[in-house]
């Protein structure tokens, strides 16, 4: 009886102390979302592209060419797109790109290694940086555990991600739904506008 009664006096306590910390943790990710927006704004975004190498190489071990160069073909137009939407529609801070295949090369800040992308997916080496600081973006799936999710969310999306290619926290406005309904031609130049709408917003408030 004793004991119970000590639970039940420590009850209030304990849902406290649990108050508490979420409201610590919360206020520490507010804060951290505003140290990004801010430094994602005086550095640059570099975006990840996918080449599907294993893929296409795969499908040609079995004799596949037809479908390799196909998939090879639709990559690429879908890379280009890409690269145009930033172009057109991206103006919070200056962007490049680059391939999968660096992506060590970029977690390491080895920039020196990775093989910059032109417009037309041409490796361009005039391309340097004066500094390490940098985000990184790509067109992926968001973790659901960012999300508070129960794990069973999978959404497609553009993604704003940190120099070791780990997404934002939740108080960062750090992605964009893809719109599946529409082709993707029309649905990246709407995904890259609106991200860039967003970063103007909560940059503007973080001020």
């Amino acid at each position: 009886m004793k004991k119970l009664l000590i639970v039940l006096l420590m009850l209030p306590l304990i849902s406290f102390a649990q108050k508490e910390k979420k409201q610590s943790q919360r206020k520490q990710g507010k804060a951290e979302a505003v140290k990004d927006i801010q430094q994602l704004k005086k550095t640059v975004l570099l975006v990840r592209l996918s080449a599907r190498k294993n893929s296409i190489n795969a499908m040609r071990k079995v004799g596949k060419e037809k479908m390799a160069l196909k998939t090879e073909r639709k990559q690429r137009e879908r890379n280009l797109l890409i690269i145009e939407a930033f172009k057109k529609e991206f103006t919070f801070c200056e962007v490049y790109f680059f391939y999968s295949e660096d992506s060590d090369f970029i977690r390491k800040h080895q920039l020196d290694s990775v093989s910059f992308l032109s417009e037309k997916l041409l490796i361009d080496k005039a391309i340097e940086f004066k500094n390490t600081s940098f985000y990184t973006a790509e067109l992926g799936t968001v973790n659901s555990d960012a999300e508070n999710s129960s794990g069973n969310l999978s959404i497609s999306a553009l993604i704003i991600k940190d120099d070791q290619l780990v997404q934002l926290n939740q108080y960062f406005p750090y992605y964009i739904r893809e719109f599946k309904g529409l082709p993707f031609q029309r649905a990246i130049f709407k995904m890259v506008k609106q991200m860039d709408n967003k970063l103007f917003e909560f940059y503007n408030e973080s001020k």
